[in-house]
């Protein structure tokens, strides 16, 4: 799927921090550098969504290390043709990150959708727990994923 919107969600669970660059999901990969989309760890170890342009990529605002506390959390990444954003727990973080591009997913080579690691010219893990991956082909409302937190067991 090449959603030119899109929500990122998944359920995810680590035991501390997590390494930087560690990969929950990625939709394709360019060599080293970005997949078209993706929920990750960053340089930072703290969770992060970006979409990529191929040029360039736009992250959101980062969550804190709490996300990493042992138990499951609810994490979303949305973009909607004009920012880029993420959710915990059905909370957003942060305002949102202006990206008025396009994701690109053409020149990528690696094509396919990867749970739990990047596969370009490097291969990033994640050494944590994932479950119920889903992808929206539309950036969900904050009260849409609220109530996907909510009513999820």
């Amino acid at each position: 799927m090449q959603p030119a919107t899109v929500t990122l969600m998944a359920w995810v669970k680590h035991p501390g921090s997590p390494r930087f660059d560690q990969y929950i999901v990625a939709e394709g990969a360019k060599t080293c550098f970005a997949a078209a989309y993706a929920l990750y760890t960053g340089t930072s170890g703290n969770l992060s969504f970006y979409i990529s342009d191929g040029g360039a990529f736009y992250l959101s605002p980062d969550a804190s290390q709490s996300v990493w506390d042992g138990n499951w959390h609810l994490v979303a990444g949305t973009y909607d043709g004009a920012s880029v954003r993420l959710y915990v727990d059905g909370v957003q973080v942060g305002t949102g990150t202006p990206a008025a591009t396009s994701i690109n997913y053409t020149g990528l080579d690696h094509t396919n959708f990867d749970i739990g690691a990047y596969r370009g010219t490097c291969t990033l893990g994640f050494t944590g727990a994932i479950d119920e991956v889903r992808v929206f082909n539309r950036a969900l409302a904050a009260s849409e994923i609220q109530i996907l937190y909510q009513t999820t067991p």
